[in-house]
């Protein structure tokens, strides 16, 4: 069969347009599909905001993609968000890369997302810097807050201080904001908070070995024998507090740190600049008065020089609970070894023999306040070249511990005695002082009734001549003298309760003179101490 050029011809003109439709979409349904991103998964515990068809992917506030199914897994423990991600973008989809829902949110941050009130929820990207691609992702429900093109370093704070922490807190140095709190979480095994912070490049090279870092506070008050300081942070750190850091004065700045180096938190900038002293000899003090207002950390003084600090008081109660009659509070101290020495290496035995040396020759551990009004006390060692060793139980161990021995000094020695004195007071027996008293008003009431007879019997003598009478009057009269007299004798109970009066008296007024003669020494005693020296007056001298 033979088939004509002009068949031929009405066949292809027929079939023309058909064709190039044909070929038309074949070619847009293989560019749609080499257009076709990658398609990503994203895992979360809520599809909260989230629809499909509508949810976009944004990077820096462009489109790369968009949600097109919302589904739950096999277990119904999660949401499965199925999304498309553009071509272009597919390089983005690495392995430490991570996605965030976008949400209105207001907190210690700031407020943020606004503009998704009106656009709905978005889901942000934020890139990393791995090669690794992946299609798996875990959806948070808050952005990052430092993504990994942020220029900077990572470091880790050890916070054993107890106060609260929050993730987005600043980190600043000198009031600027420099860095910020990245994560917080607990330690079970360390049993202290973990935090991460991230320093903003370039105050990242203000980061060095020697760099404290403390809370900042909003308000610092401290009271001590200078009067109150009172030390208020800027309005943002008062909002929003946070850490803050330093190198302290006189301090060299050290090596430049490393990335996930390493610091202790400390509870306030004070405390930052007190030095730690690890090479230390611990003694025990047993106290016979009352330990209230020594704390941990107290300080040990000795000739007004910090030697060391009060580890626990008090250290245990087996004391207490034991029936005695001396009862002792002991109080567990640290001798710090570079603090006598002046740095130099010195072993502990010789220190330990010049402490024994001193305890022979009157050592003593005594309780002293730098000012009542705050009621902390400290532990202040002194000579005491008074002290009869002969007649007290020295007690060289305590527990495997040594022993330091004590005595009733200072504030605590002033308080005693004015407790004795109102003892004394106290012990007094007023009534019977009153009641001897109205007995000796009316003796002598009725030695003048006597003498006003005698009088009166003298004149009646003169005119009547009555001499038996007068002599019979008289007689009366010197024999109530006479036991007016008797009620003054040494053995009479009137004269016994005065003289004891008397000598309870004696001994209240030698209290009140032991007193009186310390507050005259020392007048600023009961509100500075009585280890406070009075300031010295300056000339300034004319050249």
């Amino acid at each position: 069969m033979i088939i004509s050029k002009q068949k031929i011809k009405n066949i292809s003109s027929v079939w023309l347009v058909p064709i190039v439709a044909v070929f038309i979409g074949f070619v847009m349904i293989v560019r749609y599909y080499s257009n076709l991103g990658e398609t990503i998964y994203l895992y979360s515990s809520s599809a909260n905001g989230i629809e499909a068809g509508k949810t976009v992917i944004k990077f820096r506030d462009v489109t790369i993609g968009k949600v097109t199914r919302v589904s739950l897994d096999d277990k119904y423990d999660k949401v499965i968000i199925t999304a498309m991600i553009n071509k272009d973008a597919n390089n983005l989809l690495v392995s430490d890369a991570s996605f965030a829902i976008i949400s209105p949110r207001i907190g210690l941050q700031g407020v943020s997302g606004l503009n998704t009130l009106f656009s709905g929820v978005y889901i942000e990207l934020a890139p990393g810097t791995q090669k690794k691609l992946i299609n798996k992702f875990d959806l948070k429900d808050e952005p990052s807050l430092i993504d990994s093109q942020t220029k900077g370093i990572h470091l880790k704070i050890k916070d054993n201080v107890g106060k609260k922490i929050n993730v987005g807190d600043p980190v600043s140095y000198k009031g600027f904001i420099v860095g910020t709190v990245t994560s917080s979480d607990f330690s079970i095994k360390d049993r202290i908070m973990n935090h991460d912070i991230f320093i903003y490049s370039p105050y990242d090279e203000l980061i060095t070995t020697n760099t404290k870092f403390w809370i900042a506070s909003a308000l610092d008050f401290s009271f001590g024998p200078s009067g109150i300081d009172v030390k208020v942070a800027s309005f943002d750190n008062f909002v929003r507090g946070g850490i803050s850091f330093a190198v302290p004065p006189n301090t060299e700045l050290g090596e430049r740190v490393q990335e996930g180096d390493i610091f202790k938190l400390y509870d306030s900038e004070k405390s930052s600049l007190l030095k730690e002293y690890k090479d230390y000899i611990e003694y025990i003090l047993l106290f016979k008065s009352s330990v209230k207002g020594l704390a941990k950390g107290a300080s040990v003084e000795y000739l007004g020089t910090q030697i060391g600090e009060v580890v626990s008081a008090p250290f245990d109660t087996e004391y207490i609970m034991n029936e005695q009659e001396s009862v002792k509070i002991p109080v567990l101290i640290r001798i710090q070894k570079e603090r006598l020495t002046n740095g130099n290496d010195q072993p502990d035995e010789k220190i330990i023999a010049q402490i024994e040396s001193a305890i022979k020759k009157g050592l003593r551990g005594t309780l002293e306040s730098s000012n009542l009004l705050t009621d902390n006390l400290f532990v202040n060692l002194v000579m005491d070249t008074k002290n009869n060793s002969e007649n007290e139980e020295i007690i060289t161990t305590y527990k495997g511990y040594r022993v330091i021995p004590t005595k009733v000094a200072g504030v605590i020695e002033m308080a005693e005695k004015i407790e004795l004195f109102i003892d004394n007071l106290n012990s007094l027996n007023i009534k019977a002082i009153s009641d001897n008293l109205n007995n000796l008003l009316g003796e002598m009431i009725k030695t003048a009734d006597n003498l006003k007879a005698i009088t009166d019997n003298l004149k009646s003598t003169t005119k009547n001549e009555n001499r038996k009478s007068l002599v019979d009057n008289i007689n009366k009269t010197l024999e109530k003298l006479q036991n007016v007299l008797d009620s003054y004798s040494g053995n009479a109970n009137l004269y016994m309760e005065l003289n004891k009066t008397l000598r309870e008296l004696n001994l209240v007024l030698k209290d009140v003179n032991g007193l009186t003669k310390q507050a005259n020494d020392k007048p600023n005693m009961f509100i500075f101490g009585n280890d406070a020296k009075d300031e010295q007056p300056t000339v300034n001298k004319k050249k």
